[in-house]
């Protein structure tokens, strides 16, 4: 289903920002539709909602108010109205033909427009939205954008183990350890700027807490998608990078495989954590490059004997 969302807004940047926090949040389920006036505007159009800024030049936030509503009632439609402007200034104007009033105050806040959408679209978390990962909040709980990118590599490379994992205690119903995968999913969601995501993990791990098994029931897929695009989303961003990368030369990686064996057979955890990283530099076949992804992950594990076994 699309979402068809109209944008009366004079102000371009601001009507450009909203946009994108609305494709933010809804994904390729919404269709925005911006006008720089009431008069301008086209509301004979099925519209779902509308964003209305209470500030357009000439125009008082009252004027605004019976303006919209004159037309709402000439279509003979009840359409939710999301007004943008100050709570105080809102509040104070008459406010008619609609049940239950709804408002931004800018600059937006991302959390409270979700909100609004979630009660005005009667919508769910969307996992479109729940992929979404902000680099810059990762950077800064990381401390610098180098920290940042193993943070995230490591997140991206253990990702869909974690997924069965937690898939797999909701089916066997083991509400503990589930709780346990879904605190730790919070934690390091929220580290590497997914934020969206360690929301949801928050609510789910309170779920779990309580033993809400209705929430959970409810929210869980959500939350696995979530996860799954989150660890789309970051190997995108990483192979990006990559591009810039030199291709690695085949004695290069032939020694790196030897060295990582033998570090694996003294469960050498520093030479070996060396090596891995020096491959980051490098752009690797497609097979190699599923083979040291596949080896960081039983470094992670301290799975040294795992490691061996594919080196072998």
């Amino acid at each position: 289903m699309v979402h068809k969302l109209m944008i009366i807004d004079d102000n371009n940047i601001q009507k450009v920002l909203l946009e994108q926090l609305l494709i933010k949040a809804l994904g390729k389920t919404v269709d925005v539709h911006c006008f720089n006036s009431i008069s301008e505007s086209d509301f004979d159009d099925d519209w779902e909602a509308m964003f209305v800024d209470l500030y357009i030049p000439g125009t008082t936030g009252q004027e605004a108010i019976d303006g919209v509503n004159d037309e709402l009632r000439r279509m003979g439609r009840k359409v939710p109205v999301v007004w943008l402007g100050d709570d105080s200034e809102v509040e104070k104007l008459s406010y008619a033909d609609h049940e239950e009033l709804y408002n931004l105050e800018k600059p937006i806040q991302y959390k409270v427009l979700c909100n609004i959408l979630e009660d005005i679209l009667e919508l769910s978390y969307d996992p479109e939205a729940l992929g979404w990962v902000e680099k810059e909040i990762g950077i800064a709980n990381c401390g610098s954008e180098e920290s940042y990118e193993a943070a995230a590599q490591i997140y991206a490379s253990t990702g869909r183990t974690k997924v069965e994992e937690i898939r797999q205690f909701y089916m066997d119903e083991d509400w503990e350890n589930y709780t346990i995968k879904v605190h730790a999913l919070k934690s390091s969601s929220r580290i590497i700027g997914a934020m969206e995501l360690g929301d949801l993990a928050e609510e789910l791990e309170h779920a779990g807490d309580d033993r809400d098994i209705d929430t959970i029931k409810e929210k869980t897929e959500d939350l696995l998608k979530g996860y799954e695009l989150c660890i789309k989303t970051i190997e995108s961003s990483l192979n990006k990078r990559d591009t810039d990368q030199p291709m690695v030369d085949a004695v290069y990686l032939a020694d790196a495989y030897s060295s990582m064996y033998d570090f694996a057979c003294q469960e050498d955890y520093d030479l070996m954590e060396m090596v891995l990283d020096e491959l980051k530099n490098y752009v690797l076949p497609e097979e190699d490059d599923a083979k040291v992804k596949e080896i960081s992950e039983m470094f992670l594990r301290w799975d040294f004997e795992g490691i061996k076994e594919v080196l072998s």
